[in-house]
């Protein structure tokens, strides 16, 4: 039982890098939704083929 609990003790710098790497991915779905948002509102732009 002593082991299953030394497992669960995770350092203080793993949780930081988890806790940080949790912030990294946050902000990158907010920036690309952020993105798709604004690639939505710009007016559609019709494209004629050429002949």
């Amino acid at each position: 039982m002593q082991r299953f609990s030394d497992a669960l003790a995770v350092s203080p710098i793993a949780r930081e890098a988890i806790g940080l790497s949790a912030l990294v991915v946050a902000y990158l779905q907010y920036y690309y939704l952020d993105v798709q948002f604004k690639i939505m509102s710009l007016p559609s732009v019709t494209a004629f083929p050429l002949q």
